[in-house]
């Protein structure tokens, strides 16, 4: 028959169905379709990935505050959105200033919700508008994974307790302060099932080797590192020597850089076993660069031990550069 709206006959099972193929924005569009479309997209799944873009027009967020509170149970939240200031300059709005918060009451909204995948992502980064996660984040009791993408994290300054996390992910995260450390700490103490933590920064000169408390609980099994730098201005190799020592459950280290420097150094027995170890445990580490400050060998010494250390027979995929300088030389 001409006109029949042969679609709304099907039954609402299969109907949701083919909603869980739409993304989010679009099974919300078919609640004006007809009364019987008007609260299906809220059955489709336990799922939402949603571009903020599409609710953050006008000041008027309902539609994605039903999307979470309609929801018997909430097991995925995606969530993608632009800085406030790119907003601003491309639309020239100056009500978009709050976006960021508003945001982030919908991230809380989703964990006091119940989330257990939460993924966030900034799809730019301006570091003087970054928006801190609220901090329900360091209590959620249902959460699995978290991953995020250009936000910002603040020590909570209570007692960290994720007991579910298993899985963390942490791109170009920002921390307040100089609190980066001891947050990071925070999260893998706070999360006794953790099983992945994956962090990508492009650097850690704002956090240099010597904050690093010797006390923190090292219980990671798999570091991938992309760049590793190591600059002991205090300790001599200490610090290094209680990594070694002390890490039974660091078991495999993989680096796919291919480029390792340590300076100041002291200790040639502790020179031989560093090299021993980041190269049994980095199979594609290409070149690693010693320097030694300050040491009691002789020259006959240094030259014998700088031709063991780089000898291409015991290290052959790996090349080996060492400086070394003695007290006399410091004067």
């Amino acid at each position: 028959m001409v006109g029949c709206d042969c679609i709304s006959e099907l039954p609402d099972s299969l109907l949701t169905h083919i909603l869980s193929y739409l993304p989010t924005k679009d099974a919300v569009k078919t609640s004006v379709l007809s009364k019987s479309w008007r609260f299906l997209w809220l059955e489709v799944t336990s799922e939402l990935d949603v571009n903020a873009a599409d609710f953050l027009r006008n000041e008027d967020d309902s539609s994605l505050v039903s999307l979470l509170n309609n929801r018997p149970f909430l097991r995925k939240f995606k969530i993608r959105y632009d800085s406030p200031l790119r907003i601003k300059r491309k639309r020239g709005d100056s009500n978009v200033k709050k976006s960021g918060e508003r945001v982030m009451e919908w991230i809380a909204e989703a964990i006091h919700r119940g989330v257990e995948h939460l993924d966030v992502v900034n799809e730019t980064y301006i570091r003087r508008a970054i928006d801190f996660m609220p901090k329900y984040l360091y209590v959620s009791k249902t959460l699995v994974s978290l991953s995020l993408v250009n936000v910002g994290l603040e020590d909570p300054k209570f007692e960290v307790s994720l007991p579910c996390l298993k899985s963390i992910h942490l791109d170009n995260v920002c921390y307040m302060g100089d609190d980066g450390l001891v947050i990071t700490e925070r999260l893998i103490s706070g999360s006794p099932v953790l099983k992945t933590l994956t962090t990508d920064v492009p650097a850690l000169k704002k956090k240099p080797q010597e904050t690093v408390s010797r006390e923190a609980p090292w219980c990671l099994e798999h570091v991938k590192i992309n760049k590793l730098t190591m600059k002991e201005e205090h300790y001599g190799i200490k610090l290094v020597n209680y990594f070694l020592e002390n890490s039974p459950a660091f078991k495999k280290m993989t680096s796919s850089f291919i480029d390792s420097r340590m300076t100041n150094l002291q200790s040639r027995e502790s020179g031989i076993e560093i090299v021993n170890y980041f190269l049994e445990n980095s199979a594609s580490l290409k070149k690693m660069t010693l320097s030694f400050r300050d040491s009691d060998m002789t020259s006959e010494e240094a030259e014998s031990y700088k031709k063991l250390l780089t000898s291409t027979k015991l290290y052959p995929m790996c090349q080996i550069s060492l400086s070394i300088s003695h007290e006399e030389d410091c004067d």
